[in-house]
């Protein structure tokens, strides 16, 4: 599989709301944690940086995404 170069970070979903950062990512299963893709570090805007869990990269974020806390699709 090919990967990436982009950067992926968690944030609590209260504040990917809050943030006002849409619908178009994955949520957790108990839909608590968001996880969001920005092209480098550098394009994070700092509101989002405030509140970022970990941030990932593209392989990272693949195996975080299949494990059983987040077997979710993404939204259509």
């Amino acid at each position: 599989m090919e990967y990436n170069s982009n950067v992926y970070v968690t944030i609590n979903h209260i504040n990917c709301e809050a943030l006002g950062l849409g619908e178009n990512h994955r949520k957790s299963n108990d839909g608590n944690i968001c996880i969001v893709e920005y092209s480098s570090v550098e394009s994070i805007p700092a509101e989002v940086a405030d509140h970022i869990i970990g941030t990932y990269t593209h392989q990272e974020a693949l195996e975080l995404v299949s494990g059983p806390e987040w077997t979710s699709e993404m939204p259509m």
